[in-house]
């Protein structure tokens, strides 16, 4: 991450600038324009920095490290800036980029067996199997971004179902299982659009209920 910029809110100015050169331990973070502070080093990362701004908010940094990538979280008054790592919307994002995928490479791998084993009776109801799986994890990923929770908490349960599955049927047959790297990063990213996703849903239901001016 050379260079990011983030808005206090969604479709707002971007106003906070951190910057991490590739080849240096350094991170410089500023509002404005104006440099706040730097992060030097590993230990500075891993405590992280705060800065009170001058409308009183609190805006921190600091680098975390999660189950597939080291990540700098930015947030101001413990809330994720927009389009920042920890970003709930930005995660639930990604999960919904990784079902749609899922239904695209399942939608592809269905012409396997109508293009490579045409002759087999089984062939048809293969590919046609294929392609509603395809579909379904399609419905899951758009429902996903529409931020519902039951979609990735779904599309994971199917996803991790048909990867352990798939190890077991290979583990017995002697076989070697295929694409366990993928399948693990796939898992991962969709379990945490399932937690952004429930993190969205409770910020919803505490926020105050806008009225209508009675003019």
């Amino acid at each position: 991450m050379p260079k990011r910029q983030f808005a206090f809110e969604e479709g707002g100015p971007k106003r906070v600038e951190v910057e991490k050169p590739v080849f240096r331990s350094e991170t410089v973070v500023r509002l404005d324009g104006r440099e706040l502070g730097r992060l030097r080093g590993a230990k500075e990362h891993k405590a992280g920095a705060e800065w009170t701004l001058e409308d009183g908010s609190v805006l921190s940094v600091k680098l975390v490290a999660n189950a597939i990538s080291r990540e700098l979280h930015v947030l101001r008054n413990g809330r994720p800036l927009p389009g920042s790592a920890s970003d709930p919307v930005r995660l639930v994002r990604q999960g919904a980029y990784v079902l749609y995928l899922v239904a695209a490479f399942t939608a592809l791998f269905a012409l396997y067996p109508l293009v490579v084993r045409s002759d087999e009776p089984d062939s048809l109801a293969t590919a046609v199997g294929m392609l509603v799986e395809a579909g379904l994890f399609g419905v899951l990923g758009l429902f996903t971004l529409r931020r519902t929770v039951w979609a990735p908490a779904l599309g994971t349960a199917l996803y991790a179902g048909e990867g352990l599955y798939d190890l077991v049927q290979s583990l017995s047959t002697g076989g070697r299982p295929g694409n366990i790297i993928v399948r693990l990063l796939f898992t991962i990213i969709l379990v945490r659009a399932f937690q952004s996703a429930l993190t969205l849903k409770r910020e919803a239901a505490v926020e105050p209920p806008v009225t209508a001016s009675l003019g």
